[in-house]
């Protein structure tokens, strides 16, 4: 029975354990998602309209694909 109630009181540190996880990534992600577009259509701007890097094109890209996947996880989230 002592075996049980240890595992019973270890499961419930494990528990808040990932629960204060998750909170700090949510905070993390949430904080992300204020600044990243701004500073992405910031870059976009400042980016020479005519033959800009390739590179700095895709990496752009790239980001904006990202910020779009994320506002779309965090309104499912929202509506769950």
């Amino acid at each position: 029975m002592g075996q049980m109630k240890e595992y019973i009181i270890e499961q419930g540190q494990d528990i808040e354990h990932w629960k204060r996880c998750f909170s700090q990534l949510a905070s993390l992600t949430n904080a992300a998602m204020e600044n990243v577009p701004k500073l992405l259509a910031d870059a976009e701007s400042a980016m020479p309209i005519f033959n800009p890097p390739r590179e700095i094109e895709a990496f752009l890209s790239h980001c904006q694909e990202l910020v779009g996947e994320m506002k779309n996880v965090m309104a499912k989230a929202r509506d769950r």
